[in-house]
């Protein structure tokens, strides 16, 4: 549910992914928002085939060990290591996004708390929808390119939102 365009400047394909919500901010106005973001169709396929690896990666690739005292500490340990390596692989990618972002909220003069409700219901908004493949998981540009993603996909994309608003999430 995007479009391709083309850069004339670059010939490179952009993926313009746009989304429109309502939002009640702290002073009790009612307001609609349209937000598009523009994205390198390059940068957004990086980003789904680092998900790839990361699904083909061995315990030892991802620096972790087998001998777990149960099945569920040892799923922790392991999804812990994939959000966090995605995370700091993400947030180098989600530039333009933050900028787009600072720029409303300049625009609208946000203090931070509308700010942080701001970035809430516009990830709330996102269609829920399962991404598939093997970690069944988008990374936070992939999310925003497809407009949609389910509950983990958009958690960490929130928290890359957050964190790089220095928001201690």
């Amino acid at each position: 549910e995007y479009t391709i365009e083309y850069d004339s400047l670059t010939n490179e394909k952009i993926i313009s992914s746009s989304f429109n919500w309502r939002l009640v901010d702290n002073r009790l106005r009612k307001r609609e928002f349209d937000i598009s973001f523009k994205l390198m169709e390059k940068d957004v396929k990086e980003a789904m085939i680092f998900i790839d690896k990361l699904a083909s990666m061995s315990y030892k690739e991802l620096g972790l060990e087998r001998n777990y005292s149960d099945p569920i500490t040892e799923s922790r340990v392991v999804w812990a290591e994939i959000y966090r390596r995605i995370f700091f692989h993400s947030s180098i990618q989600m530039k333009l996004v933050l900028e787009g972002f600072n720029k409303i909220f300049v625009e609208e003069n946000f203090d931070l708390r509308d700010r942080v409700h701001f970035v809430i219901t516009f990830v709330q908004n996102i269609k829920y929808e399962r991404p598939g493949g093997v970690l069944d998981l988008f990374p936070p540009l992939g999310t925003i390119a497809y407009r949609f993603g389910d509950c983990d996909s958009k958690a960490i994309l929130l928290y890359v939102i957050l964190e790089k608003m220095g928001v201690d999430c």
